[in-house]
């Protein structure tokens, strides 16, 4: 049945609606972010269905608020407990693409240059990736920003990065007065077989010269590298910081020839501090420097900050609780 009505005295007007509701409102403009590797990526929305290769990235999704948007896991990606509930899509150097395949995600978040073959074989199948690589504790909070920008929480990830930098300009702060003892000298243990350690060049070893402290293996030439004992005894550390979970401080003061290191005779060896805090590079690096700031200098706490700088989020100054 047809249904006779007037005809419309303005035909032109008639003609705008029935082209404004047969056509897309808005022309979306890709936009271009560059990730932390320096590679483009265009996106023009922020992505839904998230994927995440390294427990680091995981953290930080979750910490900006968007962890519903996290559809898979690398099995290493425990933190928090409800990453434990998500699909696990295999290792961290050898994941299942199949499995990320099927969980048809926007995008897979990527880490260290040893994942960008990786990289390349996700977007031969149409799989867009971004990386996170902050290589030392001053990138973590660029990193954050320019992760929060790319999946559209940017006020999450002002929030979050600045926290972390006014933790460790107020750190910088109390480092700048005068002291009368030099810094701590500090041996940062990885690994008991072999013996391993991080050097300047590390994540872990911009971690301790942030917080204050000398590393006496700093200059061997790889970021994580093997140590001859002898060279420990020899380089006599006033703290030693173990981050592995074999042994422990016990079993360092057993070893042959350790019981003569400075560490070793006033008992700072620490063992007591979450290594995922220490080696992740993420946001809970924060729990794990206010934790360790305090340990590498037990022996000469640093001056408290100024009043202004103190307060619910200030940095620890005093030597930890026996």
């Amino acid at each position: 049945m047809r249904v006779r009505g007037r005809r419309s005295r303005h035909p032109m007007l008639g003609a705008m609606v029935v082209a404004m509701f047969s056509s897309p409102l808005v022309a979306v403009t890709p936009r271009a972010l560059v990730d932390d590797l320096g590679h483009e990526v265009q996106i023009d929305s922020p992505p839904a269905r998230v994927i995440s290769l390294a427990p680091s990235i995981t953290e930080t999704v979750f910490a900006l608020g968007v962890g519903e948007r996290l559809v898979g896991v690398s099995s290493f990606c425990d933190y928090p407990p409800a990453a434990r509930e998500l699909a696990r899509v295999g290792g961290f150097a050898t994941p299942d693409i199949e499995r990320i395949l099927a969980l048809a995600p926007d995008v897979v978040l990527l880490t260290t240059v040893a994942q960008q073959g990786l990289s390349e074989r996700l977007k031969s199948a149409g799989i867009l990736t971004w990386s996170v690589f902050p290589r030392r504790v001053d990138e973590l909070s660029p990193s954050i920003r320019r992760l929060g920008e790319f999946l559209g929480v940017r006020a999450s990830a002002d929030s979050l990065a600045g926290e972390i930098d006014a933790f460790f300009a107020s750190v910088a702060s109390q480092l700048s007065r005068p002291r009368e003892h030099a810094r701590p000298r500090v041996f940062f243990e990885i690994d008991s077989n072999p013996l391993m350690t991080v050097t300047d060049d590390s994540f872990e070893g911009s971690l301790l010269r942030a917080l204050g402290a000398e590393n006496i293996a700093g200059g061997l030439p790889r970021s994580y590298a093997r140590i001859d004992p002898e060279a420990v005894i020899l380089g006599d550390p006033d703290v030693i910081v173990i981050t592995h979970r074999v042994g422990g401080a016990e079993e360092l003061r057993q070893r042959r020839g350790w019981n003569t290191v400075h560490a070793v005779k006033e008992r700072r060896v620490f063992d007591d501090v979450d290594p995922d805090l220490l080696v992740r590079p993420g946001p809970r690096i924060l729990e794990g420097a206010r934790a360790l700031l305090p340990r590498l200098h037990s022996a000469h706490p640093l001056t408290p900050a100024p009043a202004s700088s103190s307060g619910p989020n200030a940095p620890p100054t005093g030597p930890p609780e026996p």
